[in-house]
């Protein structure tokens, strides 16, 4: 059911128990998602709200979009999408707009964004709350591994050449972990010189 449908439903009925009814009538919840499934979708939430994207020609000739190595942490977005995902999988409600900021509006003037995932002191969100939780963190860990991982120097650098090994089809780890090593002692300006050399050699040889 869309949401814009199922809200404009919901903002006619006048009494709180025929309110309660139509939900119960029109709202389908699913109890439980996979770790493996919850997985995935947090990592395409992090992906989209922590890293910035960058248009690019596809061998077609068309225009895509892809995720660069430049981290740009957007929290609104992250939110916003949180609570696009949760929905979306958790509930027979579909989207319409590819932004969400109408259902979201929708969901949230009328009440039902807090009935589905907040929930009151006297009642539990619709959704079950360990599922919101357990979702929740998920993406915290997932972002938190990607501060750790790409902005610290040494360990992005360390990423940056296992990318030229992928790439260039060899293994390159005698060399990463000597890099491991070494970083330790080399100040800024030389870190930002090997990680200036390096996006070279990508670029070379993509």
């Amino acid at each position: 059911m869309k949401i814009k449908e199922f809200v404009k439903g919901y903002n006619k009925i006048a009494t709180d128990n025929l309110k309660d009814r139509y939900i119960k009538e029109k709202l389908e919840i699913v109890p439980y998602i996979s770790f493996l499934k919850k997985d995935a979708l947090a990592q395409k939430l992090v992906d989209i709200s922590t890293y910035k994207f960058e248009d690019y020609t596809k061998e077609d000739g068309t225009i895509g979009r892809r995720k660069t190595n430049t981290i740009h942490i957007n929290s609104t977005i992250q939110y916003l999408l949180f609570c696009r995902l949760i929905i979306e999988n958790y509930t027979n409600l579909t989207v319409e707009t590819e932004e969400f900021y109408e259902e979201y509006d929708l969901l949230k003037s009328s009440g039902l964004l807090v009935m589905l995932m907040v929930g009151t002191e006297k009642k539990a969100p619709i959704i079950p709350m360990d599922e919101i939780a357990e979702f929740r963190s998920l993406v915290s860990m997932k972002q938190t591994d990607v501060m750790q991982n790409y902005v610290n120097p040494s360990s992005y650098i360390s990423n940056q050449v296992e990318k030229v090994s992928t790439i260039l089809g060899v293994t390159l780890k005698p060399i990463l972990d000597k890099i491991a090593t070494s970083l330790e002692d080399i100040d800024e300006k030389d870190i930002e010189k090997i990680n200036n050399k390096i996006e070279k050699i990508i670029k070379r040889i993509k």
